[in-house]
C-alpha cells in the first residue's frame, strides 16, 4: 500500500521525549505533555536542594523570552551541567542563559546545518533541496520566528550564513505584507537579510 522511492539513504526524524519515567515518584514536578523535569531560571527543581540538567529538563529559555521548553541538544546538555556546577561552587549568580539553537552534520555526505528560534508559523523554503544548499524561514504574527540553513561548504558552527539566521530572528522587526511576499520569493538567506536590512557578522 506504500510507495517505493529510490534513494541513497533515509533519515527518519520522529522527535524525542525526555526519559523521565525514573523520576515520576521523586516528588519533582514533571510537565505532563513533554515529560520534562520542570526547573526555574537557576535550573532548580521544586524539591529543595535538587537541580536538574541536560535533555531531561524543561526550563525557561532566555532566547525565547522565558518560554518553557525542552532543548534536546549536546550544547545545552554541556552548558547546563557547567552552569549548575558553578552555582554549587558559588561561582555563578546569574540566571541560566541559552540560545534556542540546534546544529548537526553528516560527514560522509558533507552536509552541515543549523537552526535558530522556533519552528512556528508559515514556513518558506529558500534555495534548492537537491544541491544541499538551502534555507527555511518560519513566519508567524508578522515576525520571523525561526530560521534554518543547510550547507555543503563547511561546519554548521561557522560561516556568515549561520550568524545570519540568528540575526534574522533576533533583529528583524515586524514584517509588512510586501516583505512577507519578498521573503517567500527570495533565492537565499542572504537576500532575505538584505531585504530586511539585517547584517550578518562574518
Amino acid at each position: 500500500r506504500g510507495q517505493e522511492v529510490d534513494c541513497d539513504f533515509v533519515v527518519v526524524g520522529i522527535g524525542a521525549r525526555p526519559a523521565s519515567d525514573l523520576f515520576k515518584d521523586s516528588g519533582m514536578d514533571l510537565d505532563p505533555k513533554s515529560g520534562g523535569i520542570l526547573v526555574n531560571k537557576n535550573l532548580e527543581t521544586n524539591v529543595a536542594n535538587i537541580s536538574a540538567i541536560g535533555d531531561v529538563i524543561q526550563f525557561p529559555v532566555s532566547g525565547l523570552g522565558g518560554a518553557m521548553k525542552v532543548q534536546g541538544h549536546v550544547t545545552h546538555a554541556r552548558a547546563s551541567g557547567v552552569y549548575v556546577a558553578k552555582r554549587l561552587l558559588g561561582l555563578e549568580s546569574k540566571d541560566y542563559e541559552y540560545d534556542p539553537m540546534f546544529y548537526s552534520r553528516v560527514d560522509p555526505w558533507g552536509l552541515s546545518w543549523k537552526f535558530y528560534g522556533e519552528n512556528k508559523g508559515q514556513v518558506s523554503l529558500l534555495g534548492d533541496l537537491n544541491t544541499g544548499e538551502f534555507s527555511a524561514l518560519w513566519v508567524e504574527g508578522g515576525k520571523i520566528k525561526g530560521a534554518f540553513h543547510c550547507t555543503t561548504r563547511g561546519d554548521a558552527e561557522a560561516g556568515a550564513e549561520f550568524q545570519t539566521i540568528k540575526d534574522l530572528v533576533e533583529q528583524s522587526s515586524m514584517l509588512v505584507g510586501q516583505q512577507t511576499s519578498e521573503i517567500i520569493g527570495a533565492r537565499d538567506i542572504q537576500q532575505v537579510a538584505e531585504l530586511l536590512k539585517v547584517s550578518a557578522s562574518a
